[in-house]
């Protein structure tokens, strides 16, 4: 394995637990709305909730993201055939497009500028995932606790 593909890993690894940990903290307020107001199902419904209507950052690194952006808005071709991940770049690719068309901002600029102050629309995991996030925040939680006594 070479330095790029490390530092591309560990950037991945960083933010897919910063991901994670807006996921948790977005979860946590949802869910205890949802058994105040005894909804019913809270968990799935939080999960459900926050999951589509959660307005994370977007979790890539720069330099994947210059990449990528930049490959869409030239040829309109995604690295991924995940349709989620194809989704989040669409969107980034399209905010940054619109930035340099109305603006006159470099690809790099824009995408700075985007990555710093917008949000996305959703969180770009599935359903299934997010339990597995959850799981393993309760996991580590647990952890934690347990080391205190």
């Amino acid at each position: 394995m070479n330095n790029t593909q490390e530092t591309s890993r560990g950037a991945c690894s960083a933010n897919c637990q910063a991901r994670d940990m807006e996921f948790v903290a977005l979860y946590n307020e949802a869910l205890r709305l949802m058994v105040d107001r005894k909804v019913e199902a809270p968990r799935r419904q939080a999960i459900r909730f926050v999951v589509h209507n959660g307005h994370p950052r977007y979790h890539v690194s720069y330099k994947r993201a210059y990449e990528v952006v930049r490959q869409l808005l030239r040829s309109g071709k995604t690295p991924t055939n995940n349709s989620l991940q194809v989704q989040m770049w669409q969107e980034l690719a399209g905010r940054v497009g619109t930035l340099c068309r109305d603006t006159g901002m470099s690809i790099a600029g824009a995408l700075e500028f985007v990555l710093a102050h917008c949000r996305a629309t959703r969180f770009y995991i599935s359903e299934r995932h997010a339990d597995s996030i959850l799981d393993r925040a309760r996991k580590q939680y647990r952890q934690r606790k347990l080391r205190r006594l």
